[in-house]
């Protein structure tokens, strides 16, 4: 796993844990570093893309034939569940026009090894990597100290550095949660989507998705906890909600693109760095602790296909991240909800395959919007079985999602603004 993810899992309640690791010293040997930068900026990576906020990097400059930077830093003594890595995030010319190194010295045979180059990472694009210093005990002084060098050969252009981090990392059980395991909603049972507001189960009924903030855990059901985690709630005058605009950290989303094209006051948050990545999913950690606490059984994260919400718009291009950078926000909420013994349902995204929603993510169940009327059921059903749970808005759909997937699953049909018995539009129908 990269640094950036185990980091983040360090900071939401993951698999790993990070011990501290201090930057002790920056001393250049050969060259110079931007006007007004410091060795300070490399402690978080905020820079993605073609970001240039002068403060928050530093900038690495050959003098007459090279460049020589040496950074020290303090770890902790490492024990044999544990490793040493560091985390970079450069930019800079190609290969072939300057060779820029990253070193770490070698306390066995007092030698640095070259351990990363910019070979093969796009020109001038922030590019994130890791690398593990195996084995640990190679890199680590007595007295504590990990030494890297970043050097070049030549001088014939700058390099740039966002990040560069060293941390000891520790193997936790991934997954056992409280209980030691999570339990999985009953396949084909009975299910309504009640995201809209609480009512009374219909007759038949065991599965439930409420809302994690105003909704509550329903008595002798399997619940479900809805959390809007890839794009912010709309701004309600009458409810301060945390997942609501106004209330996420405003640096962390895409404002600039606008709301979402079919959701109105709906805006994407922004998945493009390990840093912001981890900022949110720490930010959201805090309502998946509250479905915890009332008690729910499992969590559903919606809008994972964010990065496609622009799909068709002037704006397409504009999305500064992909699916990788959705996956890796997924797998740091879903090792939350999991350390805390609640399963977790991939939303949507039939794209994703077995691989990512199963080994990389570690998706539970599918709660699949609409596959049936878009004939995407066998998508969901191919890599989750029986544990699909459909959610159809209309009699097409629910008809193409019980003929595909209803003498195993559960199929619903509601209305799509997901209404309560008595308000207007409500409808609640099954195969």
């Amino acid at each position: 796993m990269s640094f950036a993810v185990l980091l983040a899992m360090a900071l939401v309640g993951g698999s790993a844990s990070l011990a501290g690791a201090q930057l002790a010293w920056h001393q250049i040997y050969q060259g110079s570093i931007g006007g007004g930068q410091s060795a300070s900026a490399l402690a978080v990576a905020d820079q993605s893309g073609n970001n240039d906020d002068w403060s928050k990097y530093v900038e690495f400059e050959p003098d007459g034939s090279r460049h020589d930077s040496r950074f020290n830093f303090t770890i902790p003594e490492v024990a044999d569940n544990q490793w040493i890595e560091i985390g970079l995030n450069y930019r800079g010319p190609e290969y072939g026009e300057n060779q820029w190194k990253l070193a770490a010295r070698n306390v066995r045979t007092n030698r640095w090894e070259t351990v990363y180059a910019n070979r093969d990472v796009p020109t001038w694009r922030w590019t994130e990597t890791t690398i593990e210093l195996d084995p640990p005990e190679d890199y680590r002084r007595n007295d504590g100290r990990v030494r890297l060098r970043w050097f070049s050969s030549n001088d014939n252009d700058v390099s740039q550095l966002d990040l560069l981090t060293v941390g000891v990392f520790t193997d936790t059980d991934p997954g056992s949660g409280p209980t030691g395991e999570w339990t999985l909603p009953p396949a084909g049972a009975g299910f309504d989507y009640q995201i809209g507001g609480d009512y009374s189960l219909p007759s038949g009924v065991s599965v439930v998705s409420r809302d994690w903030f105003e909704g509550s855990a329903a008595s002798g059901a399997y619940n479900i906890c809805y959390v809007n985690a890839f794009q912010t709630q709309p701004d309600e005058s009458a409810v301060n909600r945390p997942d609501e605009k106004s209330n996420w950290p405003q640096h962390l989303l895409l404002n600039e693109l606008g709301d979402d094209p079919n959701w109105g006051g709906e805006y994407l948050v922004d998945l493009s760095s390990s840093s912001k990545r981890t900022q949110a999913a720490a930010h959201i950690a805090g309502m998946v602790s509250t479905c915890s606490a009332k008690g729910f059984d499992a969590v559903e994260f919606d809008n994972l296909d964010s990065w496609t919400r622009f799909d068709g718009t002037p704006l397409a291009n504009q999305v500064p991240f992909g699916k990788a950078e959705a996956i890796a926000y997924a797998e740091l909420i879903t090792d939350h909800a999991h350390g805390l013994g609640m399963a977790v349902a991939q939303k949507n995204t039939p794209q994703l395959g077995s691989n990512n929603s199963l080994n990389l993510v570690g998706f539970d169940f599918a709660i699949a919007e609409e596959c049936g009327r878009y004939g995407e059921c066998g998508s969901y059903s191919s890599v989750f079985g029986s544990q699909v749970i459909a959610i159809e808005y209309n009699s097409t759909g629910l008809t193409g999602a019980c003929d595909a997937i209803g003498a195993v699953s559960s199929v619903v049909r509601r209305d799509v603004n997901v209404s309560r018995p008595g308000e207007s539009g409500y409808r609640y129908q099954t195969c």
